[in-house]
């Protein structure tokens, strides 16, 4: 029986056992009837790219869900390696749905290619360190219920020994759109890439901080143009031909600031950082990782952001990734977590995103479009969901600072205009009952901080305040007050009489 040796490769063979080695047969490129030439014609790109040739690249698979949605790399016959983030939402990772794997294709529109093979799927799984929001370990394995066919048309790309050096050069490849938020082609498309150094696609000039050890900036140039992998290109393979010609898969395409931008490189899921993960699964040995403390709240901040790059303001609120840097390209999602007994209404100020692709999700609610929350006290994390296109200007979400005065409906005008202003008056108590105190100034809106609103009520039983004032609505509340005590939505008591 053979076991899994020092090199990553060959920790395949238990799995494979029975079938050919993967590690003897991989990275066997087909024939390239179309060989590379630069230009500046924008026509037949992956983005500025070209078509390939059928079966050059074996190893691109097509996941499907009624149509193509993602790419993948096929690394042995019953496994497929793609992006965390093309099914992070798929009952494939409870081994359910109805997702498929296409191998062989070369028109994705088209049923005529011979060589196609639809291959149902046993389960699949994603990094257990997978951030949606800051993209890091977007890595994830698909295993097939039935073994892949080998052909001249289907292979399998080899895994990694080593990790990849800057300034190499390599080839994505896919059916993605032919810009940002464009059409996709039909045929299969190709286009060279060098690798960057990630010391220079983290510095301000680029991404500014928001790459990782755990991923590849590449970018290609075309003529004048650059080229790049863009959407529906997603989990699809970065592949670069080793000192023995053959073709290693380093990366699965991931994300980036639009498609081809000269100062935002595509980024690649780095595999040779996860090898580990990858031998462990397809070994059937169960991987786990330790779980990260979540940070502190800072003192009396009601919010924080605990995954992503949205942005804090001078102000309190908190914005979308790059929301006030002009056109905005980010596919980066975010977690802003909630300190609920500190929580106040909070509104969107400005909110323009991809209608009915891109989410900001509060209370379970989801927003998108032009109309965002409106006076919503959260009491769960507020989740911000893009797709990987275009997400247009974003939104900015502030605390609700402009409490509105609230009166009581005393039967004396003059009263309540005694009471419940600015200043408390003598006259207060023999115009009105006893209970007019203006230990509470009679206002029953006080401001307690800049980002903070609370109500509170002149009732000498606080127990009702407390009931109806309170974030929850209890039915005891009209038994201790009037039946106009009503829990509304912004549990004000805006409505109450005294008894």
């Amino acid at each position: 029986m053979c076991r899994s040796s020092a090199l990553l490769l060959l920790a395949w063979c238990e799995v494979t056992q029975g079938q050919e080695n993967p590690s003897a047969t991989c990275g066997m490129k087909g024939d390239d009837n179309t060989p590379w030439t630069r230009r500046d014609s924008r026509d037949n790109r992956i983005v500025n790219g070209q078509k390939a040739s059928p079966g050059e690249w074996k190893w691109q698979v097509s996941l499907r869900e009624g149509g193509h949605f993602c790419g993948g790399t096929l690394i042995a016959d019953l496994w497929v390696f793609t992006a965390a983030h093309c099914i992070e939402d798929s009952p494939i990772l409870n081994g359910q749905g109805n997702m498929e794997v296409v191998t062989g294709d070369y028109k994705r529109i088209s049923d005529r290619d011979e060589h196609a093979r639809t291959y149902a799927i046993e389960q699949g799984w994603m990094h257990p360190s997978y951030d949606s929001s800051s993209m890091e370990y977007d890595f994830a394995l698909i295993k097939l219920q039935t073994p892949v066919e080998l052909n001249a048309y289907t292979g399998y790309a080899c895994l990694p020994e080593a990790a990849l050096e800057p300034g190499v050069e390599c080839w994505t490849t896919g059916w993605g759109t032919r810009s940002s938020g464009g059409t996709s082609p039909n045929a299969l498309m190709e286009a060279p890439l060098t690798i960057w150094t990630n010391s220079k696609c983290d510095s301000a000039a680029h991404y500014n901080g928001e790459i990782s050890d755990t991923m590849i900036c590449a970018q290609g140039i075309s003529g004048s143009e650059f080229t790049d992998a863009c959407q529906g290109d997603s989990g699809g393979p970065l592949v670069c031909q080793d000192s023995n010609d053959k073709w290693v898969l380093h990366g699965a395409t991931s994300w980036g600031y639009g498609c081809a931008e000269e100062k935002y490189p595509g980024i690649y899921s780095r595999v040779h950082y996860v090898m580990d993960w990858v031998t462990a699964l397809l070994d059937g040995i169960e991987y786990t990782t330790t779980p990260m403390p979540l940070p502190p709240f800072p003192d009396g901040q009601m919010w924080l952001v605990q995954e992503g790059p949205c942005d804090f303001t001078e102000d309190g609120c908190i914005t979308s990734p790059r929301y006030d840097r002009g056109k905005n390209y980010n596919k980066r999602g975010c977690l802003i977590r909630v300190k609920e007994d500190l929580a106040v209404l909070v509104s969107a100020v400005d909110f323009k995103t991809e209608r009915s692709y891109d989410w900001l999700i509060v209370n379970g609610v989801g927003y998108s479009g032009n109309v965002g929350p409106d006076s919503v006290t959260p009491q769960d994390p507020i989740v911000w969901k893009p797709d990987d296109s275009v997400v247009k200007r974003g939104w900015k979400l502030c605390p609700d600072t402009s409490c509105t005065p609230i009166t009581s409906r005393w039967k004396s005008n003059q009263c309540v205009n005694k009471c419940d202003g600015d200043t408390c008056h003598n006259a207060c108590p023999s115009r009105c009952s006893a209970s007019c105190g203006c230990n509470f100034q009679a206002i029953i809106t006080t401001t307690l901080a800049p980002t903070t609103c609370t109500t509170v009520s002149g009732w000498n039983n606080n127990k009702c305040s407390n009931k109806c004032d309170g974030s929850r609505c209890h039915s005891r509340c009209s038994q201790k007050c009037s039946s106009a005590c009503s829990c509304n939505d912004d549990r004000r008591l805006s409505q109450d009489i005294l008894v």
